[in-house]
């Protein structure tokens, strides 16, 4: 819920920062927010993790496994950007994304050690220079996975944390880094749930 607030803060101020008056003689551009069809993404991020469960501390405390997750992002998205952005046509080949931009996404989540997850969320996607994005996530996924094994996770909901800078090589390409986590945050169940945390690297692909 306090991820869910933050975003609509940033929403809000951004507002404000980009909208005028008629009229008005500030430097400031107007904005306006789209609802977009957009082509298909798919990003592969593989990455070190560690379980903070405390069945083997001396083990699970270490960034010394393997795991990696899939996510699909959906065809549509809710769009702010400068209103002469939306305007241009033609211009695809100059074009890495919006300046500000909330896209579902779904996804698949594995460990080396069996567990693994799928779930749905969304995507709010910030734009710091024309190629570089700060990308926050959070999805609600269904785990499933063996309690005995030292992996973090174990079955039930949980939310897919996802913080990530992504940087757009081509419009089509783009190469990320971040951090993921998995847990209920005492939330979703009073019962022992996922502890796990990952350091990531990925690449991701728009099928235009």
């Amino acid at each position: 819920m306090k991820i869910l607030l933050i975003i609509f803060l940033i929403l809000k101020l951004s507002f404000a920062w980009c909208q005028v008056k008629e009229g008005s003689k500030s430097s400031y551009s107007k904005a306006k927010v789209e609802l977009e069809v957009v082509p298909l993404k798919l990003s592969f991020n593989p990455g070190i993790y560690r379980s903070r469960l405390g069945i083997n501390p001396a083990l699970e405390n270490k960034f010394n496994q393997f795991g990696a997750f899939i996510q699909l992002y959906l065809p549509f998205q809710r769009s702010l950007d400068k209103v002469e952005s939306f305007e241009e046509k033609g211009k695809d080949s100059a074009y890495f994304g919006r300046l500000i931009s909330i896209r579902p996404i779904a996804l698949v989540h594995l460990t080396n050690r069996g567990g693994n997850c799928a779930g749905l969320g969304i995507e709010l996607s910030l734009r710091l220079t024309k190629r570089f994005f700060f990308n926050p996530q959070i999805s609600l996924v269904w785990v499933e996975a063996n309690n005995l094994v030292s992996d973090g996770l174990r079955r039930g909901l949980n939310f897919h944390h996802y913080w990530h800078f992504s940087y757009c090589i081509t419009n089509k390409i783009a190469v990320t880094a971040g951090f993921n986590h998995i847990s209920n945050g005492n939330f979703l169940s009073s019962k022992p749930s996922s502890n796990y945390d990952m350091i990531t690297t990925g690449i991701s692909y728009v099928f235009k």
